[in-house]
């Protein structure tokens, strides 16, 4: 079920859908749509019927559930037909929520959460840090990375036929403190008075995923700056399955930073200086650009295409069912 409200990307919406078509396990794309705020969505699309006679051997992935569907878990009459169904309910939780600062700046993403959580068999979640409050919902839960669809993240234009330098598409300004991406701002600024680095400015619209992976598919080099999400974003599986030599900063978390191997599947920075050189580097010898990209990308194949997680996530919910 993708979620009721927002756009996100692709790896945390309509990427899943495409994965369920190609393991042949999709049943149905619930689609509900609302308007920010509401106290119900205007379209459920179909949702309320399937709740109440489908079997236990149903599977709901529900997208975004927590915090762009609230109009879903929220009120009385919606939590009843939740309790109800006999179909299995995985909550997907996308974006952080134990520091709520990221983008609200108070606790009610937390809350959000706990609603929904309370209607849910069990939890998938993509933030390590997460992991206190989601264990503290009293629900079975399973930590996955994001992933990418490799079949529409692909590589195309050959790595030698790219341009030989490095891009940056995101988002610079601030949710909500001046805090939020100042080590982003820094480092771009850095490259981009050293032009090292071509500037894609977000723009707060829907962005066709087919057009990111065009963008990818430009440039040799793929750059990820600081962001405020504290695990790898889907920034950086996308960048290596469109065959991208990918340059990241650490996150910090040991099991995180070690999910790629430094030098072989992307480059690991220590800041703008270490960027810089790193950039120059692969923008004299593309031979080495494209060996790791290469092998960037086999690990996005072998370990974190979308179908891969989503058949995790099936096991891990037959076995829920079994106990």
């Amino acid at each position: 079920m993708l979620q009721a409200t927002g756009s996100h990307a692709w790896a945390v919406s309509g990427g899943w859908v495409a994965a369920g078509r190609a393991l042949h396990v999709l049943g149905t794309a619930f689609r509900p749509r609302a308007r920010w705020g509401a106290e119900d969505v205007d379209d459920d699309d179909g949702l309320a019927d399937f709740l109440a006679c489908a079997g236990p051997d149903r599977v709901l992935l529900l997208l975004g559930f927590d915090w762009h569907s609230q109009m879903l878990h929220r009120s009385e009459r919606w939590r009843s037909l939740w309790r109800g169904t006999r179909a299995r309910r995985v909550l997907y939780v996308q974006e952080s929520i134990s520091n709520a600062g990221r983008l609200t700046g108070t606790n009610a993403m937390a809350q959000a959460f706990q609603s929904a959580a309370s209607l849910c068999d069990g939890i998938v979640f993509t933030d390590v840090a997460d992991r206190p409050l989601i264990e503290a919902a009293g629900r079975p839960s399973l930590w996955q990375p994001f992933g990418a669809d490799a079949n529409l993240f692909r590589p195309v234009v050959p790595y030698e036929e790219r341009v030989a330098g490095a891009f940056f598409r995101g988002k610079t300004e601030a949710f909500a403190h001046d805090a939020e991406y100042s080590d982003r701002r820094r480092i771009l600024d850095h490259l981009l008075r050293r032009d090292l680095v071509t500037f894609i400015p977000y723009a707060p619209k829907p962005v066709k995923p087919s057009a990111l992976a065009r963008d990818f598919n430009r440039y040799q080099l793929a750059v990820n700056l600081p962001s405020v999400f504290g695990s790898h974003p889907t920034r950086v599986l996308e960048g290596l399955a469109c065959g991208c030599c990918v340059l990241t900063n650490r996150t910090g978390v040991p099991a995180l930073d070690a999910l790629f191997r430094e030098g072989v599947e992307l480059v690991y920075y220590r800041d703008e200086l270490d960027l810089a050189e790193a950039i120059a580097r692969l923008r004299r010898d593309p031979a080495q650009g494209r060996v790791i990209a290469a092998s960037g990308r086999s690990a996005v194949l072998e370990r974190f295409a979308l179908p891969r997680l989503l058949q995790q996530i099936l096991a891990w919910s037959d076995d829920l069912a079994r106990r």
